[in-house]
């Protein structure tokens, strides 16, 4: 994997309306910029890029497709994931929340793990968890950085053997596994490339976590990787047992990429692709991106 300071981890949720999906996120959470790719007349996102800190999350259209992509508010609001931003001023996005009247699923708290925390549901269920803890691979100080980090996470059925299984087809390294009651993973850190990825043991509570099995095969999120190998990446998911639902091939915008699910249903994508907007450098603090313009 290239040794480079670009996130290494992306997640990928669609929304019906994406353009208003994309203008919530910048006017409400302060993303951006963005680089949005549209049909001719604007109307539908083929893909859009939006920065969030030193990360990106990725949407586009919902659009009827292989994948059983779902929005979660057409699902009773399950989700079989979520994106948590990391960042130091997280009282000033929970202020533009509380203002626009977004739907608050946990509201501010703090943790017996030392950050501050809350967690939204935006117009089309999109589950979003903000605070102030900010682990990192290099595992300096989680709450020291002035950045802004994102993070992608579900959870599984059988945590344990899921671990297991990443670290084995992916190349995912433990970073912190916390046990819980019995066989239970309460919470798990893994390590890939520059970035962290958060799981645990499925369980009932308000966020509505559900695993793709349980939704039929449908899904919420999808997690996107950044591999310099792409076909030897493949070979060694589908050597652990993933199934692969998309080939190695070449994209129309550049990348070589592949698409496969774990054992317990979830999708990932791993290629050549890292996301980039033509705006300057800037950092995303107290939810404001001081000098950018977004593409869309």
């Amino acid at each position: 994997m290239s040794n480079t300071s670009l996130p290494s981890l992306y997640p990928e949720f669609h929304y019906h309306d994406a353009t208003a999906g994309i203008a919530f996120l910048e006017r409400v959470f302060g993303f951006g910029p963005s680089a949005v790719h549209t049909d001719p007349d604007g109307r539908v996102v083929f893909h859009a890029d939006i920065r969030v800190g030193r990360g990106y999350v990725m949407t586009a259209t919902l659009a009827g497709d292989a994948y059983a992509y779902a929005v979660p508010r057409d699902i009773g609001n399950a989700s079989t994931g979520s994106t948590y931003v990391g960042m130091p001023d997280v009282e000033s996005v929970y202020a533009r929340v509380r203002a626009a009247g977004v739907e608050i699923v946990r509201d501010m708290q703090q943790t017996d793990y030392g950050s501050r925390d809350f967690s939204v549901r935006d117009g089309e269920g999109v589950l979003w968890h903000f605070g102030t803890y900010r682990p990192t691979v290099g595992g300096a100080d989680p709450y020291a950085s002035p950045g802004i980090e994102v993070y992608c996470g579900h959870r599984y059925e059988d945590a344990r053997a899921a671990i297991a299984w990443l670290v084995k087809a992916f190349g995912f390294a433990e970073h912190e596994v916390h046990a819980g009651e019995g066989d239970q993973i309460a919470h798990a850190q893994l390590s890939f490339g520059n970035d962290i990825f958060m799981t645990g043991s499925a369980r009932d509570d308000i966020f509505a976590f559900r695993t793709p099995a349980q939704l039929g095969g449908r899904y919420t999120h999808a997690i996107c990787g950044y591999a310099d190998d792409p076909d030897g990446h493949c070979a060694r998911a589908r050597a652990a047992g993933a199934e692969i639902m998309q080939e190695p091939a070449d994209q129309p915008y550049g990348a070589r990429v592949y698409v496969a699910r774990d054992p317990e249903g979830f999708v990932w994508c791993f290629g050549t692709y890292r996301p980039s907007v033509q705006a300057p450098a800037v950092d995303v603090v107290g939810g404001v991106a001081e000098g950018a313009v977004s593409a869309g």
